[in-house]
């Protein structure tokens, strides 16, 4: 996905693709599992209550450049995320 030109230039452009990266490369799992690098939430009510926030966040004009979403792994997992271009506030 292209990311928007920023105000910065060519700097933050490449942070952010470097930063999708890193991301997207991140293992969910077990957190009892040396190789997990994010684990479940702590419940199923935390997990909603981000998910809920994410979706605030796309009706008031954020764009999610990864991730987002509940992962399809069987628990409280969402998807590592990467939010971008939210509305500024004061």
């Amino acid at each position: 996905m292209p990311l928007p030109r920023a105000g910065a230039g060519e700097n933050l452009r490449s942070l952010m693709e470097r930063a999708i990266l890193r991301v997207k490369a991140m293992k969910q799992g077990n957190p009892l599992d040396p190789a997990t690098q994010v684990g479940a939430q702590a419940s199923n009510d935390q997990l909603e209550k981000i998910l809920s926030y994410l979706d605030i966040g796309r009706q008031e004009g954020a764009k999610v450049l990864t991730g987002g979403a509940r992962a399809d792994v069987g628990s409280e997992l969402s998807e590592d995320l990467c939010p971008a271009d939210g509305p500024r506030r004061p």
